[in-house]
């Protein structure tokens, strides 16, 4: 689309974004074969829902996450070992 324009972010990474309102679209990361897309451009509900809260550590602390969902001072990605997927420990 004419309106959608990339910005090479850095080596890794590319945004898209709308030409007319500045709105971030999504962040292509080829080398890790994702796109990050932005839930706010969507029109039905996303079928994942949230699952863990990442760098907590590092919010701002006005902030009260209350969902009760895990938190990870870190990154909280699943690890893979012998063969069995965990996640890390909160």
């Amino acid at each position: 689309m004419e309106s959608i324009k990339h910005y090479p972010k850095s080596e890794d990474t590319v945004l898209g974004f709308c030409s007319i309102c500045g709105s971030s679209l999504y962040a292509d990361k080829p080398q890790r074969g994702m796109v990050h897309l932005r839930l706010g451009t969507l029109f039905d509900t996303p079928s994942l829902v949230p699952q863990t809260h990442a760098f907590v550590g590092s919010k701002v602390p006005w902030y009260a996450i209350q969902d009760g969902l895990p938190e990870f001072e870190a990154a909280s990605r699943p690890v893979l070992r012998a063969g069995v997927l965990t996640r890390p420990t909160p």
